[in-house]
């Protein structure tokens, strides 16, 4: 897992100077006579969030940035402005979190909305939520930027 993130972190890090910049993604393929061969995949660019599960958010842009063929997993880059919010919602799978820079507050909540739990992340924190955790994000001071890798749950 630890390389998962360091892959997604080098993916993410170039396209996290701004808000709304466009990046590229890099695969490279070992499956070609065993050399390997860098393919250039498609750019994305983070845009605006605007509501999330329902609710307003402030100040949030994200994209996905690669869905690794067959496996489910995808990796994406998030940005959020000083003092900006991200609505309650869950999510469905196994989502990591690596903070690349700000500061802020991760509020867990339940079904009802009401506060259980907080935790005030920091530039290199990683967060691991299990499915259908719910929560919310109030952003501190200064730009948070992060990348995120989803996987989804094993089949029984």
């Amino acid at each position: 897992m630890k390389n998962l993130l360091t892959a997604a972190a080098v993916l993410g890090l170039s396209a996290i100077a701004s808000p709304a910049q466009a990046g590229d993604v890099y695969v490279v393929d070992n499956a070609r006579g065993k050399r390997p061969m860098v393919l250039q995949k498609e750019s994305f660019t983070r845009n605006p969030v605007p509501i999330t599960n329902g609710g307003p958010n402030q100040g949030y842009s994200s994209a996905a940035m690669f869905a690794t063929p067959g496996t489910g997993v995808t990796v994406y880059t998030g940005h959020m402005e000083p003092g900006g919010k991200i609505a309650p919602h869950e999510g469905g799978t196994v989502y990591i979190l690596y903070v690349v820079r700000g500061t802020g507050k991760l509020i867990n909540v339940d079904t009802a909305g009401a506060a259980t739990s907080e935790i005030a992340y920091k530039p290199d924190d990683v967060i691991v939520f299990q499915p259908n955790t719910h929560h919310k994000w109030e952003n501190g001071a200064e730009p948070f930027d992060f990348i995120g890798v989803s996987q989804p749950q094993p089949k029984p």
